[in-house]
């Protein structure tokens, strides 16, 4: 914008225009963009002095930026986590070359690590892309009806309380939010949905552990009759339930349960919580519905998630199975990375 501003004056300059004129004219045309009354006066003498370059002039001692392009890449490709400080530091370079070396001429952006379930090893990957493939495929392989009654289940903590996150102060104003303490009450819930829509929702009762025993005694009993009490389902039609790694879920006496039950089970590679629809979904929603709540005792706080649960739209639990499905083929696509 310098150089169109500098040409503007010398416009002005050819013209004789004074320069209360010029800086007046320049106001109504860039508004609060106008460059100040010195800066006019400074260019009026640098042409009276016979400047006709309107670009900056080459500053002595100072290398060019693209000078240190090369530089910089290489101390990055050495140290990829050093800060622009660091490598400004390092080099004798300004930071701010740094940073403008780092987007402009490099293109990169500084990215931040994320949390993973698992650091995977090659050999877990291969196993994530074959259980992915198994998984998709036999998902793919449902008819609309068969669909309906492939259930996927995880638990989660809830808390009973859920703070504000953000909201609407006066300047200088702070919103504060509490860490979470190992004493703040929390209840464990069971959830189990289809394409079709919400399945089975569960509360783990006070002083009860989420295991084997409660799989197969109050879950998969309770699992098996809602899923066959769904609208348009025959009693002979086959359920098939996707489950996370979870103890309780692959345990032996899980197995037999099952086996008893006539439950099928779809496969699930390990430490896959991307590619979980309760996980990636369900329960980042539910939680986001509970911030600003507050709940006085665990039943209060269970009316509050079936309520959630069974208010999202079918075209929702639809769409989230499509997900699924781009997540599958997302981690086939990938060689098993993470998503």
């Amino acid at each position: 914008m310098d150089v169109e501003f500098r040409a503007v004056v010398h416009y002005h300059w050819l013209l004789q225009t004074p320069a209360k004129e010029i800086h007046e004219s320049m106001q109504r045309a860039y508004g609060t963009q106008c460059p100040s009354p010195a800066f006019v006066y400074k260019w009026l003498k640098e042409f009276d002095k016979g400047r006709e370059d309107l670009t900056d002039l080459q500053r002595s001692g100072r290398p060019p930026k693209s000078d240190k392009i090369g530089v910089v890449a290489e101390y990055l490709a050495e140290f990829p986590f050093a800060s622009a400080r660091a490598i400004a530091t390092a080099i004798g370079v300004d930071k701010n070359t740094v940073i403008k070396i780092l987007t402009d001429d490099l293109h990169l952006v500084k990215k931040f690590a994320s949390w993973v379930p698992r650091i995977l090893t090659a050999e877990m990957k291969c196993a994530r892309v074959e259980c992915s493939v198994e998984l998709r495929n036999a998902l793919l392989g449902l008819s609309p009806g068969q669909l309906k009654l492939a259930i996927t289940c995880d638990e989660s903590w809830f808390f009973l309380n859920y703070s504000q996150e953000s909201a609407w102060l006066p300047e200088g104003a702070r919103l504060t939010k509490p860490k979470r303490l190992i004493s703040d009450q929390k209840v464990m819930f069971f959830t189990a949905f289809s394409i079709a829509g919400p399945v089975l929702l569960e509360m783990l009762p006070s002083r009860t552990t989420f295991d084997s025993d409660f799989m197969c005694g109050t879950i998969l009993p309770r699992l098996q009759r809602s899923a066959l009490n769904l609208p348009g389902v025959r009693r002979t039609s086959k359920i098939r339930l996707h489950f996370d790694n979870a103890k309780p879920h692959v345990s032996k006496k899980t197995t037999m349960k099952m086996e008893e039950l006539r439950l099928g089970r779809l496969p699930h590679p390990a430490y896959s919580p991307d590619i979980s629809p309760n996980d990636f979904f369900l329960y980042g929603y539910m939680k986001s519905r509970l911030v600003g709540r507050t709940h006085p005792d665990s039943s209060a706080l269970f009316a509050s998630i079936k309520e959630i649960f069974f208010d999202i739209q079918k075209s929702t639990w639809e769409r989230v199975f499509m997900e699924w499905i781009d997540r599958l083929n997302r981690v086939i696509d990938c060689g098993g990375e993470y998503i």
